[in-house]
């Protein structure tokens, strides 16, 4: 009978123990803290900031092979066969064993992509690749207030012209490796119509962990700015007031605004905007598209970008990388308070096919300084050389100081 009491309590000593670790455990991922900096200063000890936190450090790679695409046909940009996958940093290890040990400090510093051959494997032509996402599946269950505005929290995009990233050295997106991310992965065929050929993406996100850095790495975030089109509605740049007008909210007749296909908000940004502000439509009944249609010769078109930004506070921008369909020639960044040009991509078409051989970007551990007061605008010039309508769109993915 005693040796059963005994057993009784140790029992119940356990699960009291077992059921507070839990709940403390749970308590502890599901925190939230209002900022990236006050998450780390609760969380982990200060580093050297005087030193490189690449010095001694390990660079990690989770590589990712999409479903297959079978290609037999000519697919336009956004026309392609797509494919979303979740992924997890900590995939491969027990959820008891991640529940245990507890979410770990990341941190993104590259990503990559290549379309093969389903079978084989074997590296075929980027002229296949339309474009290849990586967002946070659901910002809100990021224990730090993520900036980024948009239905996603985009971390990377690649396409055809670039299809790697690597931030400047010492930069990098801070992410848990229990975190649900996705990866959107889309081709294309614009030059080979009697293809048949059946491909797979292969990603590699390149991270950093915490724990083994000997040095502080510096927090940046990602937000996209686009340009828009206008589709319909009162002529005027959006927002623009009309005299002896009122202001009316559009949004219940508003369809989307989609020129070309209905998967726009896998290339884009994403849709979900204030009530205040949304980029697709204003309140003097103008309707915008982030994808449009467009002739021969040139076209060059500007957008306000400011609300789109929506910039925090002061901050510099490390690193840009352009997302453009081809005959794409510029794509420049304006601050149209100072009258400045911050950058502008010169961008490369293939000859003699339809493609983009070189996308540009700008990289610099200095940065660019964008001020929290100030305008800014983005200017696409496209050229189409050739008697076909062709699809366009021009995205700046801009990584900033996170605080």
């Amino acid at each position: 009978m005693k040796r059963f009491r005994k057993l009784g309590i140790i029992s119940l000593v356990l699960v009291i123990c077992c059921g507070g670790f839990y709940f403390w455990r749970k308590s502890k991922n599901s925190a939230k803290y209002a900022s990236f900096t006050e998450y780390y200063s609760a969380n982990y000890s200060k580093k050297d900031t005087g030193v490189s936190a690449l010095v001694g450090a390990k660079l990690h790679r989770y590589e990712y092979l999409s479903g297959s695409f079978k290609i037999d046909t000519i697919f336009r940009s956004m026309m392609g066969p797509l494919s979303a996958q979740p992924v997890r940093l900590n995939e491969g290890v027990s959820r008891v064993w991640n529940f245990i040990k507890g979410p770990k400090l990341c941190w993104l510093i590259g990503y990559s992509v290549d379309v093969v051959e389903a079978t084989s494997g074997i590296k075929v032509s980027d002229d296949f690749l339309c474009h290849n996402n990586l967002d946070i599946r659901d910002k809100s269950s990021v224990p730090w207030h993520v900036n980024t505005t948009g239905t996603f929290a985009r971390v990377f995009t690649l396409t055809e012209g670039q299809t790697s990233v690597m931030l400047p050295d010492g930069y990098g997106i801070p992410m848990l490796n229990t975190e649900a991310m996705v990866i959107n992965s889309q081709v294309l065929n614009h030059n080979y119509p009697d293809t048949n050929i059946t491909v797979r993406q292969k990603v590699t996100i390149f991270y950093l962990e915490e724990d083994e850095l000997k040095a502080a790495m510096k927090p940046v975030y990602q937000q996209a700015v686009f340009v828009t089109k206008q589709v319909s509605g009162p002529a005027g740049a959006y927002g623009d007031p009309i005299p002896g007008i009122a202001m009316v909210d559009s949004s219940e007749a508003f369809t989307g605004g989609v020129a070309v296909a209905p998967h726009e908000d896998t290339c884009c940004s994403g849709r979900s905007f204030t009530k205040d502000y949304n980029p697709y439509y204003d309140l003097m009944g103008r309707q915008f598209t982030g994808h449009w249609r467009f002739g021969t010769g040139e076209e060059v078109l500007q957008t306000d970008v400011t609300t789109m930004m929506d910039l925090p506070y002061d901050a510099k921008v490390y690193f840009i990388g352009v997302h453009a369909h081809p005959f794409s020639r510029f794509l420049e960044l304006r601050d149209k308070t100072a009258n400045e040009s911050l950058f502008k991509a010169n961008n490369e078409n293939l000859d003699g096919r339809i493609g983009l051989k070189r996308l540009d970007n700008y990289s610099n551990e200095k940065g660019i300084q964008m001020y929290k007061g100030h305008k800014y605008e983005l200017v696409s010039t496209y050229f189409n050389p050739t008697r076909d309508v062709h699809t366009a769109m021009a995205t700046m993915f801009l990584y900033l100081d996170l605080k």
